[in-house]
């Protein structure tokens, strides 16, 4: 017969195969997200928009575009609406940022 450490053992060797196997599955299958998620979430552009560039949203990295001239890198935007895999952003805060304030 099997002794009672063998059987813990070999307990305790399936959990860990199991919570290995359930982190693996949750970290492929990405965030879950619905369509009008995004709209008012607040972001940063990390490439400047003018109109066209990039924002970090949500945990993601998306294209983004503004009707509103040009969006210096590191601005804070809110998302108004998505467009396929595109945002449209506007400024949360029509203040210039405080780098591009500064003088030569």
């Amino acid at each position: 017969m099997l002794s009672l450490l063998t059987i813990i053992l070999i307990g305790v060797v399936l959990c860990l195969l199991l919570l290995f196997w359930i982190a693996r599955y949750l970290r492929h299958i990405g965030p879950i997200t619905g369509v009008d998620v995004l709209n008012g979430e607040e972001g940063e552009v990390h490439t400047a928009l003018t109109p066209k560039g990039t924002v970090y949203v949500g945990g993601q990295l998306w294209t983004a575009e503004t009707l509103q001239g040009t969006i210096p890198t590191g601005a804070r935007v809110r998302v108004i609406t998505r467009h396929g895999l595109t945002l449209e952003v506007e400024p949360v805060s029509p203040e210039v940022p405080y780098e591009s304030a500064k003088g030569p």
